[in-house]
């Protein structure tokens, strides 16, 4: 009853707030453009060679999916997913700085924020962090490069609709147990046009979690949660464009997870081959081919698995005289397994569609079957993914986002064995004066791992947790200093 109870409460807190904000949102016709606390500020018509803005936010609400922090029971179902909900509180800043130029772009951000929850009184540390990107443009070249930081007394081992991946420490929204952590990533993309028929691209990343407080052996001190780990992720990919309609690219991935505290890592490369032909303006035929290899380690005997897959498909793009456009696309194949001494052969596909309503207002939805090779599970799957989003404005004052996510999957072995992950939200923003807005947020977020999945240390096999939050955020542009002329663009050169 509680959690029902608080369910329509969030409900009616969004249709409170659309009813609240219908007398200014009742404008039609031509697009009005939005107040500037809505997206952190509308730098449409003006370019600033400097920026320098603050955001302040404040935010409340409850939730019913903090753990309880005890060596003893680290993470059994009960203690994951506990009925009682608890509140949340956080106050959190953040400087940004942008400066634009005709071949430099850099971005730098720092941000703290305190987030103080119920079920954890005895915690009252900040999260914080920063990120800095730095992009270099000319007429065939493009080069950008990143690094980011964060620290959080909060652990967030969840996981999300369609990836599988543990999720990286320090994010506040999905925290449930108390654990302090450093996460830490770097990265780099490099791209290379040669004249107008073939362009190379090339990337590379990686990140880590890093968990400070090591000593928690004792019943009486908070359990660790999950083990360090880092992961690593390399592309390399080459388009050749044949006239006009028709393109082929090549393309290598390698990605790994290891992870530090336990016997425990996987890795797993590809490469692809896809081909695409344009048979009339909005008409586009393509297939592929792609071959991919995984290695399980675990504290057992290391597996490993192998897969060919192929799939064709059409794509439809059309645009209409109002502007609105219109993208449909759907590809249908098969793949072929080794794993284990067993073969296995399934059908795969896709559908996606993309629909631009008004000037304001969007939606998209796809859904894909594929093997699967999720870096939180000592195996490949096959997974049904769902995904669906809607969002848009009314007039100038209000902004409203709905999302939702399934993915559901099984074991090569036994279809059995299924796992499930749901996830949806729903958000309204009502810019109260040019500078401030405030926000209204349900989140529901599930998973259910059968015993048979290998989970990472810490990561609880079930989760069921609910969110109704309210905020307020204040966007201040600090400094706008010159005009910076439109970078330029290797891609579209």
């Amino acid at each position: 009853m509680v959690r029902w109870d608080l369910v329509c409460r969030g409900i009616a807190l969004v249709v409170g707030m659309l009813l609240m904000a219908q007398p200014v949102c009742a404008q039609t016709g031509r697009a009005a453009r939005p107040y500037r606390a809505l997206f952190g500020g509308d730098a449409s018509n003006q370019r600033s060679l400097h920026q320098l803005d603050l955001t302040v936010s404040l935010n409340g609400g409850v939730d019913n999916g903090l753990g309880t922090p005890v060596a003893a029971i680290p993470f059994d179902s009960s203690a994951a997913a506990p009925d009682a909900f608890e509140q949340l509180y956080s106050a959190g800043a953040q400087l940004s700085y942008a400066m634009r130029g005709s071949r430099v772009s850099v971005a730098a951000m720092g941000s703290t924020t305190f987030p103080y929850y119920s079920t954890f009184p005895d915690i009252r540390e900040l999260a914080f962090g920063t990120s800095a990107n730095v992009s270099y443009v000319t007429a065939a070249t493009s080069l950008d490069a990143m690094g980011s930081y964060a620290y959080s007394p909060f652990y967030a081992p969840a996981l999300r609709p369609g990836s599988g991946s543990v999720l990286p420490g320090g994010s506040l929204d999905y925290a449930s147990a108390v654990s302090p952590n450093e996460t830490t990533s770097a990265g780099a993309s490099f791209t290379r046009q040669f004249g107008r028929q073939t362009t190379l691209s090339l990337g590379s990343t990686l990140s880590g979690v890093m968990f400070t407080d090591e000593d928690r052996s004792d019943g009486n001190q908070r359990a660790r949660p999950a083990s360090s780990h880092h992961t690593t992720r390399a592309d390399a990919s080459l388009t050749r464009r044949f006239g006009r309609q028709t393109s082929v690219t090549a393309g290598y991935t390698h990605s790994s997870i290891v992870f530090i505290d336990e016997d425990r890592s996987n890795s797993q490369q590809s490469a692809r081959l896809a081909a695409s032909r344009q048979l009339s303006r909005s008409v586009t035929f393509n297939g592929s081919y792609d071959y991919s290899e995984a290695g399980y380690l675990t504290s057992a005997a290391p597996a490993t698995s192998m897969s060919h897959g192929a799939n064709v498909g059409f794509g439809y793009n059309r645009q209409s005289s109002r502007g609105r456009t219109t993208t449909l696309g759907f590809t249908v194949g098969a793949s072929l397994v080794d794993y284990q001494q067993r073969r296995s052969q399934r059908w795969r596909g896709s559908v996606n569609f993309s629909q631009a309503i008004s000037a304001n207002w969007s939606a998209d939805a796809n859904y894909s079957r594929s093997l699967q090779y999720q870096n939180a599970l000592q195996e490949p799957v096959w997974a049904d993914v769902v995904r669906a989003t809607v969002g848009g404005r009314f007039g100038r004052r209000v902004n409203l986002a709905f999302a939702a996510a399934y993915s559901g999957g099984g074991q090569l072995a036994s279809s059995s064995q299924r796992f499930d992950i749901y996830s949806g939200t729903a958000r309204a923003q009502v810019a109260l004066a040019d500078f401030v807005a405030i926000t209204v947020a349900y989140v529901s977020y599930r998973y259910n791992y059968p015993a048979g999945y290998d989970l990472p240390a810490g990561v609880p096999p079930h989760m069921d947790r609910q969110r109704v939050q309210i905020g307020a955020t204040f966007w201040l542009p600090l400094v706008r200093a010159g005009r910076a002329r439109e970078p330029r663009s290797a891609a579209n050169q």
